[in-house]
């Protein structure tokens, strides 16, 4: 980027040089901008899963589950914020890995990618074993056989991976319209809660009355992790349409729309728990 002289005049002596390929993507041997700016976003979204881990925040941090999350939204748009920054400037399906590499040694960007690969496989793995514990939620058995367990997880996977590699498109308005159904449901829910309760300002809530700091700190953590895949939209470089304003749009949009839902329910969902006796 070019830096400010003394005199107020931009100069481009200081500016690091950009890989014109990196402006132009190469040919990766994915279909080119195909995906609208909203597929786009519901990548992130998706990975995101606003719809997932509020409870779990819940009993940890009680009163202060909003506050866990309103800081951990802002710490995320932060990061989000700087990785668009890089998404105007480069679009690729190297993702993170991409961005690293224009500015940290081989070794260190190096780090980065496998870091970012071993994140991944750790919140497949995680949503796989969340899957388990649904499934037996749903059909009213405390627990799953193990065999059945890796029968389950084997046969989502496989299907998850086909859909995935037959057409990004495909995938990317299937992830929408599964999310976009269960934040509908959610937002539902919500209503009822509130319409239940009447419509007013939780004082409890707002003075973090029980909250403990360590709960607070658990808390942060869980709610990090909420936030897991809002880059996911990065590995886009190829498939977005004009992918240097979409994807870094993308990025911060996904933030700020899973922070402001996420606040939102768990403010709602801790209104709840204390109605049954639950907080």
């Amino acid at each position: 980027m070019a830096s400010r002289t003394k005199f107020g005049e931009a100069d481009d002596s200081f500016r690091a040089p950009l890989d014109t390929n990196e402006l132009h993507p190469k040919d990766y041997g994915l279909r080119r901008e195909i995906l609208s700016p909203m597929e786009t976003l519901a990548q992130s979204v998706s990975i995101i899963a606003p719809t997932a881990t509020i409870p779990l925040v819940c009993a940890l941090a009680g009163n202060g589950t909003w506050l866990a999350y309103v800081l951990a939204t802002v710490a995320i748009l932060l990061v989000a914020w700087c990785v668009g920054r890089f998404a105007r400037y480069s679009s690729s399906p190297g993702s993170l890995n991409s961005y690293a590499s224009m500015i940290l040694p081989p070794w260190l960007s190096s780090i980065a990618a496998w870091s970012l690969l071993l994140a991944y496989v750790g919140t497949a793995s995680s949503v796989i074993g969340g899957l388990d514990q649904y499934a037996a939620i749903f059909v009213g058995k405390p627990g799953v056989h193990p065999v059945v367990a890796v029968l389950i997880s084997l046969l989502v996977t496989g299907v998850s991976i086909w859909i995935a590699c037959r057409d990004v498109k495909v995938s990317a308005r299937l992830m929408l319209w599964i999310e976009a159904t269960c934040v509908f449901m959610i937002i539902t829910l919500v209503a009822l809660v509130l319409v239940h309760h009447g419509f007013h300002i939780d004082s409890e809530q707002l003075r973090l009355r029980g909250m403990t700091g360590s709960g607070l700190r658990l808390g942060l953590v869980l709610t990090l992790f909420s936030f897991v895949g809002f880059e996911s939209a990065t590995t886009l470089g190829a498939e977005a349409r004009n992918p240097l304003k979409t994807i870094h749009r993308a990025v911060i949009q996904s933030s700020i729309v899973g922070g402001t839902f996420f606040a939102v329910c768990a403010y709602t969902e801790v209104l709840g728990f204390r109605a049954v006796g639950r907080i």
